[in-house]
C-alpha cells in the first residue's frame, strides 16, 4: 500500500475514531448466534 493511503486511512481513523462503524456488519450476526449456540451445546 502506498503511504498516500495509509495516510488517508491513519489521518480518518484519528478524525473518526471507527474505520467502518460501530452496527453489526449484515454476516455478523448470524455468525455470532450460531458460535454461541455451538458453544452452549458442547
Amino acid at each position: 500500500m502506498s503511504r498516500e493511503k495509509l495516510e488517508f486511512w491513519e489521518a480518518s481513523f484519528k478524525d473518526k475514531q471507527s474505520m467502518w462503524g460501530f452496527k453489526p456488519a449484515d454476516s455478523a450476526m448470524p455468525l455470532y448466534t450460531y458460535w454461541m449456540n455451538k458453544n452452549e451445546n458442547g
